[in-house]
């Protein structure tokens, strides 16, 4: 289900071949994905996965990025520590757009330079696609049992920022995803504001 999807979003976008073509990605994701729900994650991280098959950070974090539109199999989400309590807010667009923290109500510091590194994008992985993965891991497990572990800390531990984020959206002339665009505009608006306003 999640391959076909891919599939899906490679045909109406068929420059993300030029990226890392479907043939190349689609055994490698499917595996990726694979172990990491096997490990519990319901997250992908597309440093890890870079460094797992050795290809360009960039072009992951792109082909994340499409994967991430509306229709696709992954939901992008907002981590975001509080400056004033330390609370983790785990946010959505909407949510990002009009920022107050969970706990003490602080818009955040969206009135300094920092706030895009500040922020860190969360591939979700949606849950009809995972449910589907845990599904096919479950009627695999009798005549899979033991398949090499991922040792820990051989991945960049470090998220994506929003900003890298942004910078990636901007594939030549077009966005990859319009959405992430609008999103971009609002907070960049909101953060001039802020900034013109210190």
């Amino acid at each position: 289900m999640f391959i076909s999807e891919l599939a899906n979003i490679y045909s109406k976008k068929p420059y993300l071949n030029n990226i890392i073509p479907f043939h190349e990605i689609s055994p490698q994701l499917e595996l990726f994905i694979n172990q990491e729900v096997r490990l519990g994650a319901r997250n992908l991280n597309p440093y890890r996965f870079s460094f797992k098959f050795a290809h360009n950070p960039k072009d992951v974090i792109n082909l994340f990025i499409a994967f991430s539109t509306s229709n696709g199999p992954l939901k992008r989400l907002y981590r975001y520590d509080c400056n004033e309590c330390g609370e983790t807010n785990i946010l959505d667009d909407e949510q990002l757009k009009n920022f107050k923290c969970y706990n003490c109500s602080s818009n955040g510091n969206l009135e300094t330079k920092n706030f895009l590194e500040d922020v860190r994008v969360i591939f979700e992985i949606k849950e009809p696609y995972l449910r589907d993965v845990r599904t096919r891991l479950k009627d695999r497990a009798s005549s899979d049992k033991q398949e090499g572990r991922i040792k820990s800390g051989e991945a960049k531990q470090s998220e994506v920022s929003l900003k890298e984020v942004f910078d990636m959206n901007k594939n030549d002339k077009s966005p990859i995803d319009n959405d992430l665009l609008e999103l971009e505009a609002e907070l960049m608006h909101r953060l001039s504001y802020g900034l013109g306003h210190i």
